[in-house]
């Protein structure tokens, strides 16, 4: 996996597909585990780098609001 990360960096790619060939062809797992732990993984390192944009206050309350906003407002649609 730190092969993937290495080459998927110094590409510019996401690093999934590779981390699922990886799993699959070398660690011989389904490819229904492989690409939920690759989701786990990027869910697990996108948490990590959002509690450290918190801690050093790294982040526009705006923004995120904006997002919040333009991203759930289709629940108003549910009624």
């Amino acid at each position: 996996m730190l092969f993937a990360g290495f080459v998927s960096g110094l590409l510019g790619i996401g690093s999934g597909i590779l981390k699922v060939l990886g799993m699959d062809l070398i660690m011989n797992l389904p490819i229904k585990v492989s690409t939920t732990t690759s989701n786990f993984m990027i869910g697990v390192t996108a948490d990590t780098s959002s509690i450290l944009y918190f801690k050093a206050r790294l982040y526009r309350l705006y923004f995120i609001t904006f997002y919040y906003l333009r991203n759930f407002s289709w629940f108003k649609d549910w009624n």
